[in-house]
């Protein structure tokens, strides 16, 4: 085999010596359409009043810490507010209440009470309540609507379990104080100073969402929900956040459970048009197993620092994000609809690794590149609006992926890493103005993946460029642009068809699986056939024209005997629906060889 390879890369040599230069130009070919268009959008998606669909996958098991139903709540406190005033029944005298207005205190740590409910019910225009606790405490809302003028709607500084279950059929809504003041109430050694407030809803502890409810807030301070714990989400809950000062959900997680924020079910609409602004921020991991999410950002990156100057180690920037982990992101299920808008943002982002297992991800970045040039130094911050990041390896094992980075940047890669880009499993349709993926190396071992990129390469690595099984489809319809770029390329499987305008470098001559380059003026919505004999290896329905296209095609079955054809859809004969116009062993008849 290796003896084939080596006489199928000096034929493909001579071929490319013969056409001098090896950077191969071209025009676009109009008369066949240009390119491909991907349908950007401007709009922010707004909540439709959509509800979670997946409440009956939401089974009690076994884990207190997550199951409210595992703890008993044998005590409770009703609060049921009507306008300015509030009516408080409880059945344990131990339980410390206190008012002020429709403002409510409740002191569970005093006394050391557990095992409360604290229900909440009616409507206030100006109210909050605030809880202490050192215990898990079940937070039942049962249709209540609070606006507070003084700061946070809901405030617990209890530092366990907050289990906030949403009854049935009911709407809650909160919206907090733009500006915060003092609390008219503290325990001893308590004060505005030692008290954290960091949004409309804001615990101290672990929160753990349940119930078939909706709840729905406007955060004017800061945050919308926010803890310095973890948050967890249940099947059947509907999170609605209209409206962020900052980030719309922010959760500091816990290293003793090792997670920030997980996902399990439910339906979350989040938007935030604050700059650098977060639909989800967690200083942990974040992790979708179940559910919907929607998450919109309009705000643009900025830069922040503690110091002035952009030479300061600690001056950098900071971009708008759907997603936004510290570590961690790991999506398994579910579906996710992420976009950011904003110069310089995000959909997903993460300082560590993301692992994409499965679910339905829909992304798109539309913002221009955040750049930011010091007039005494001269030095240089800048951020990308790419649409996945990640600063250790991205790794998509599975899902549908939808992706669409910005043709307003001069850099957005749909998939950008600092380390390694693996693809081995899954659907991936990934369109980009630049490099569709960048990392230091890219590695192909599996899945279907159709990639598109308008002004520059396809694939592009520092180090290396592994092609070892999968389908891939690259696509890079810059006549000057090729659609691989790395200090090696080596092709040990998969099936291949990349084209572009120019052919910089070979694959390295030890691949394991032959390939041949052909060049071919070509319009757009021309197919193309690979024979082998009378069998047809793969056809595809090309995005793009170009004259001087050049053709670099590998598949497992390919030979020297090998022939180009081209034609149209006529030839084609196939029992199944083509993959972004890419059909696997067809029956193809006629059409013109390409010599």
């Amino acid at each position: 085999m290796k003896n084939n390879i080596k006489i199928l890369l000096a034929a493909m040599a001579l071929f490319l010596m013969s056409c001098e230069p090896i950077y191969i130009g071209g025009k676009i070919e109009d008369s066949g359409g240009g390119g491909l268009d991907h349908p950007f959008s401007t709009d922010v998606t707004v909540y439709d009043g959509r509800l979670a669909s997946d409440s009956l996958a939401d089974i009690v098991g076994r884990d207190p810490y997550i199951f409210w139903e595992q703890n008993q709540f044998p005590y409770f406190v009703k609060l049921t507010w009507d306008g300015p005033q509030v009516q408080v029944e409880s059945n344990n005298e131990r339980i410390l209440c206190e008012t002020q207005g429709a403002h409510v205190v409740i002191d569970l740590l005093t006394r050391d009470v557990a095992g409360v409910a604290i229900i909440l019910q009616g409507q206030s225009n100006d109210a909050s309540l605030k809880i202490y606790g050192r215990r898990n405490i079940k937070l039942e809302m049962n249709g209540v609507q609070l606006v507070s003028q003084r700061g946070p709607v809901i405030n617990n500084q209890c530092k366990k379990r907050l289990f906030v279950h949403l009854n049935a059929q009911t709407v809650n809504t909160l919206e907090d104080a733009p500006i915060y003041t003092d609390d008219f109430y503290y325990l001893p050694g308590n004060d505005a100073l030692s008290e954290d407030r960091k949004g409309c809803f804001f615990s101290e502890g672990h929160l753990v969402f349940s119930g078939r409810g909706v709840l729905r807030l406007k955060a004017k301070y800061r945050h919308g929900i926010a803890s310095d714990a973890t948050m967890y989400v249940r099947p059947g809950v509907t999170l609605v956040l209209d409206e962020a000062a900052k980030n719309a959900i922010h959760i500091k997680g816990d290293t003793g459970d090792d997670m920030g924020i997980h996902v399990a079910g439910g339906y979350i609409y989040a938007k935030t048009q604050a700059d650098a602004g977060k639909c989800i921020k967690t200083d942990l991991h974040f992790m979708q197993s179940g559910g919907e999410l929607c998450l919109n950002t309009t705000g643009h990156a900025m830069y922040e620092s503690e110091s002035e100057g952009l030479e300061s180690d600690l001056a950098d920037t900071s971009s708008p994000a759907c997603i936004k982990a510290d570590v961690n992101v790991h999506i398994k299920a579910g579906s996710l609809f992420c976009r950011s808008i904003g110069t310089g943002g995000k959909a997903i982002n993460c300082d560590g690794t993301m692992l994409i297992e499965g679910g339905n991800i829909q992304a798109e970045t539309n913002g221009a590149d955040f750049v930011l040039i010091d007039s005494i130094s001269g030095d240089t911050l800048s951020t990308y609006p790419h649409v996945l990041k990640a600063d250790a390896d991205l790794r998509v094992m599975g899902g549908q992926l939808n992706l669409a980075a910005s043709l307003n940047s001069e850099k957005a890669a749909v998939l950008k890493s600092d380390a390694c880009i693996l693809v081995d499993g899954g659907n991936l349709y990934a369109y980009a103005g630049d490099d569709v993926l960048n990392a230091v190396d890219i590695h192909f071992r599996g899945g279907r993946s159709f990639l598109y990129s308008v002004n520059n390469d396809v694939l592009d690595a520092d180090n290396q460029i592994l092609l070892e099984d999968g389908l891939i489809l690259a696509n890079a319809a810059n006549p000057f642009q090729s659609s691989m770029t790395a200090p090696l390329i080596r092709l040990d499987g998969a099936r291949l068809l990349a084209l572009s305008g120019s052919m910089t470098q070979l694959p390295d001559e030890e691949s394991l699986q032959p390939f041949r380059i052909q060049r071919f003026d070509a319009h757009r919505g021309q197919h193309l056939a690979l024979m082998q004999g009378d069998s047809c290896l793969m056809a595809y329905e090309m995005p793009f024209g170009l004259d001087d296209l050049v053709l670099l095609s590998s598949h497992p079955a390919l030979t020297h005997d090998t022939r180009l054809f081209l034609g149209s859809s006529a030839n084609i004969t196939s029992s199944t629906q083509p993959w972004h116009g890419f059909y696997e062993n067809p029956i193809w008849q006629g059409g013109r060889l390409v010599k």
